[in-house]
């Protein structure tokens, strides 16, 4: 998504309706790349860690939408500083794991790294 000078634009707005559809194909998204995932972990570790990344990653989109400001039946995200970063979206996910308990989780560390031996 970019404005008309080609850039990201800052933050944008999504009617509930958009916000809410966007939140039910984040959830199906995260299920199945942690399906994807768990399928493959006995073939090839490292892509289903990728895999497992980008789950979390996209969990951590869908906490960016629970956290957004609803006003007057719109949501207004900061979409260039937060919701197409990557960084953010995965700290907010790890945030989150960690604060909640989940401890069956696999954690490889805060910045999304991996190495075939954390994840054995």
């Amino acid at each position: 998504m970019k404005n008309e000078k080609g850039r990201k634009p800052r933050e944008i707005e999504l009617t509930l309706e958009k916000w809410n559809e966007t939140k039910r194909i984040i959830r199906e998204v995260v299920k199945k790349k942690l399906d994807a995932a768990k399928k493959l972990i006995e073939s090839d570790k490292e892509v289903s860690a990728g895999l497992y990344i980008y789950a979390i990653e996209e969990f951590g989109k869908l906490l960016l939408l629970d956290n957004s400001r609803l006003q007057d039946g719109k949501g207004k995200l900061n979409y260039r500083d937060e919701f197409v970063s990557h960084e953010v979206k995965f700290g907010k996910a790890f945030d989150y794991l960690q604060e909640h308990d989940y401890n069956n989780c696999i954690v490889l560390n805060d910045k999304g790294d991996f190495s075939p031996e954390s994840f054995s």
